[in-house]
């Protein structure tokens, strides 16, 4: 069965490694194509923000050898849909971890999920 589902709505995303763990895929379930938007909430700064999907099984430790990730820098009070995550299948057990350079960033996302029985 396909739902779509939201996965998160306005978490706020940590400056501290390993960052926010945003969503873990259950078992007997895939998301497809997460869709996340991050917007920054300072009226002054820029931000970095580093996305990472760290497989089942992986250690969360959030290196570059063992996940997934992307770094985007945008100004105050600017969004960004992370276009990147779009062309990823989560299976089960698979994270989304994100880590932002101040603490002005939220994350909303939603994906599709699929149900299997096994």
């Amino acid at each position: 069965m396909v739902t779509l589902k939201r996965l998160f709505a306005s978490q706020a995303v940590q400056t501290a490694s390993p960052g926010t763990a945003l969503y873990t895929a259950p078992a007997f379930t895939r998301g497809i194509r997460p869709y996340l938007t991050f917007p920054n909430t300072d009226n002054t700064n820029a931000v970095t923000l580093s996305v990472y999907i760290v497989r089942s099984g992986q250690a969360t430790a959030l290196d570059v050898a063992e996940a997934i990730w992307l770094t985007k820098t945008f100004g105050p009070l600017e969004s960004k849909i992370c276009h990147e995550l779009a062309t990823q299948v989560l299976e089960p057990g698979d994270m989304i971890y994100a880590v932002a350079s101040a603490g002005t960033v939220t994350v909303h996302g939603s994906a599709p999920e699929i149900t299997t029985n096994s």
